[in-house]
């Protein structure tokens, strides 16, 4: 599988302890054959100087190295020290977007997104992954869960992340429970423990020459993790004042490094202390092989990996009886829990464990059934489970794709009708005449886009239409799809009424059988099958994406976002992304490309959420009432409507624009937008205008081909 892991917890040249736990998981699925990418994000700092201390180590983080195989990034992203903890996650949710972007750009199609710790990197991989429709699947590794979610608003977050993403991976069982009491889903969440490097860390060839090289007499005991409250060490020290012929070394650096040394002092063990600093991930196996015993006296864990690396060692261990801890000592040769996280009961753990010793052979072999490859292969299994089950089927659980990622694109697509009376008049048209689309592909050859020309049945009946069509596509000039009209195409057989003008509202057989006449009407003008497709008055559903893919018409253009018609008895897209979408019919994708468009606020210059029209009920309601529509045509809008329009989608997705317009528009008083050559004209020049105007913000032209080379790319590598 192609993998894409986004976390902060994870090491790099400046900081090389930092999340080692994360990047040896990884390790451990890089062997299997996974192509896994790491995006590692730091805060942005601009100083190095180490006066600065984590700060500079910060701005010390290469932008890109490799570990062990493994390619890894560091994109910078802003952190303002003690302004909150949601300003944090809205930045990481920007880097991680991009980050997803840039990866696609580079042809990096990652089956899943990865991601490390609840919040907040968990919450911004998810909003990142849904911005480009990919399943993420989050692991859950300690204080994410049983720490922050105290915060009611980030415990919201991470509740609406857990059900929105595609699994979730706790690291202790006791973390799986905390996440289900808080209201996730159990079926959604997998514990999987952490591994240990049993390579790595392994038993001494003498465990007394290592006490001796540290010129250590009596006990050993030692303490590894960051020096903050939250570890323990001062209780450690507490309990040293007991033990009068123990030694305490404790190994990690941080703020309370002062106050432990002060501690120590006050309470006359300072000669028995010693305080090492951070000790580098490959020289643990010596401390570990050299202490008696290993003290974790934290008030939170999630799986804590210190105490099978000491056990990989054949060194016992105490823990507080805190979240994680019972699950990785839970037979006599591991160690004891004290019962409680307090000096006296850690001075009664540890007297136990120095009395009675445990064989140093009988503690390795316990480590040993916490190997990573046990690990890594049920990490595969669960992202394997995820990126199956996310392949959208159906039409609730239509995927939103960013498909063009970074680089937003426009593809010009002309409803290519016949004329006729848009206030219900089916019964009565007329083929416009060819000056009418000689006129649009001139326009639109100047301007550099090249049309995507949906048509309908009478107009590919027409001789002299389906001549110049074809003249276009084959000189790879235009693309021509597919463009139904219930009352124009044959067989009749449903009332010529507004009702059944939408395709979703015609028997599905007798669909079947325009679509069928079209199809074959198409091939025989046009001299190929046909690929794209756009529904008569945007009346599209389900069933007709599956009829089109059983024909191999893999590209829909039909759903106009924003727009509600089930006031007529059609369909509603009111709460559609104006995003590339993804489905999975007849055995392959088939992708479902929107018309441009949003609602906007009446008498307000800002546009509505999609997810505003989502449920039904009073809010929508209002909504409804509240906005109007617009869609990306120069049909009766101004430019300066449009580039508002194409400001906001921008905003939105940076992804596929697609204006639109009728060859019908462009026949004088054929429909309201031109009455005359004049209006003709200023729908020209407004598209024209509009075009620059999105060029200028970045926007280039794609065409169909392109377009479908593009996602069929993408389904190649998924399926390789």
């Amino acid at each position: 599988m192609r993998v894409l892991s986004l976390t902060t917890l994870y090491p790099s040249a400046a900081r090389p302890l930092h999340g080692v736990f994360v990047e040896n998981r990884l390790r451990a699925l890089a062997t299997q054959g996974h192509e896994i990418k790491v995006v590692a994000p730091v805060p942005r700092f601009p100083f190095t100087a180490s006066v600065f201390g984590t700060y500079a180590r910060y701005a010390r983080t290469p932008k890109t190295e490799v570990r062990h195989g493994i390619d890894v990034s560091h994109p910078r992203y802003l952190v303002v020290p003690k302004v909150g903890m949601t300003a944090a996650a809205t930045a990481l949710t920007q880097c991680f977007t991009d980050a997803i972007g840039q990866a696609l750009d580079e042809g990096f199609w990652p089956d899943i997104i990865d991601a490390h710790y609840y919040y907040p990197d968990g919450v911004a991989a998810q909003k990142a992954a849904d911005h480009f429709g990919l399943p993420c699947v989050i692991t859950a590794r300690g204080t994410d869960i049983n720490l922050i979610p105290d915060y009611p608003r980030q415990r919201r977050m991470i509740l609406d992340t857990a059900d929105r993403a595609a699994a979730s991976i706790s690291v202790a069982e006791a973390l799986r429970e905390e996440m289900i009491r808080l209201g996730a889903t159990a079926d959604k969440i997998e514990t999987i423990r952490n591994g240990v490097d049993l390579v790595t860390f392994h038993p001494p060839t003498s465990h007394t020459a290592l006490k001796d090289q540290l010129k250590v007499e009596g006990p050993l005991i030692a303490s590894v993790g960051h020096l903050i409250e939250r570890k323990g060490h001062h209780l450690v020290i507490d309990a040293l004042t007991q033990l009068p012929d123990a030694t305490l070394i404790i190994a990690g650096g941080g703020e309370e490094r002062a106050a432990l040394h002060q501690q120590a002092t006050r309470l006359g063990v300072a000669d028995r202390v010693r305080l090492m600093g951070e000790v580098p991930h490959d020289q643990l196996p010596a401390l570990y092989g050299a202490a008696d015993v290993l003290v974790l006296a934290s008030s939170r864990e999630g799986w804590p990996n210190v105490l099978l690396e000491a056990m990989a060692c054949g060194t016992p261990c105490v823990a507080t009886p805190v979240w994680g801890s019972g699950e990785v000592i839970s037979t006599p040769p591991a160690g004891r829990l004290a019962a409680a996280r307090t000096a006296p009961a850690l001075i009664d753990a540890i007297s136990a464990v120095l009395a009675a010793p445990p064989a140093r052979a009988d503690t390795r072999a316990h480590a040993e059934n916490y190997g990573w490859g046990p690990v890594a292969d049920q990490v595969t299994k669960v992202w394997s489970q995820a990126a199956a089950t996310h392949t959208p089927d159906g039409w609730g659980k239509i995927t939103p794709f960013k498909a063009l990622a970074h680089h937003p694109r426009a593809l010009l697509t002309i409803d290519t009708e016949e004329c006729f009376d848009w206030r219900g008049g089916f019964d009565q048209w007329t083929v416009p005449p060819v000056s009418a689309l000689e006129k649009l592909q001139d326009t639109a050859e100047r301007a550099g886009l090249q049309p995507l020309y949906f048509v309908t049945y009478p107009l590919l009946a027409d001789p002299d239409i389906a001549r110049r069509l074809r003249q276009w596509v084959d000189a790879g000039r235009a693309h021509c799809g597919l463009h139904l009209h219930t009352w124009s195409t044959p067989p009749d057989g449903q009332p010529l009424d507004a009702h059944h003008s939408f395709q979703c509202n015609l028997d599905p057989d007798l669909h079947r059988q325009k679509l069928d006449a079209l199809i074959t009407l198409f091939e025989d003008q046009l001299g190929r099958a046909p690929l794209t497709h756009r529904a008569g008055r945007y009346g599209i559903a389900p069933w007709i994406l599956d009829q089109l893919a059983d024909r191999g018409v893999m590209f829909d253009f039909s759903p106009s976002a924003g727009f509600d018609f089930s006031g007529q008895a059609g369909p509603d897209f009111a709460h559609w992304r104006p995003l590339p979408h993804r489905r999975f019919a007849a055995g392959r994708h088939q992708w479902v490309f929107p018309v441009s468009g949003a609602r906007k606020w009446r008498r307000s210059t800002f546009f509505a959420s999609s997810q505003t029209f989502r449920d039904q009920g009073a809010v929508r309601n209002f909504a409804l009432w509240a906005t109007s529509t617009r869609r990306l045509t120069p049909e009766g809008q101004s430019t300066t409507i449009m580039a508002d329009l194409t400001t906001h989608l921008l905003k939105q997705s940076g992804a596929l624009l697609t204006p639109s317009l009728h060859i019908s528009t462009l026949v004088p008083g054929a429909t309201p937008y031109a009455k005359d050559e004049a209006g003709v004209d200023k729908v020209l020049t407004t598209l024209r205008e509009w075009w620059a105007f999105a060029q200028d913000r970045g926007v280039s032209a794609i065409t169909a081909d392109e377009l479908m080379a593009m996602t069929t790319a993408y389904q190649r590598r998924r399926d390789t």
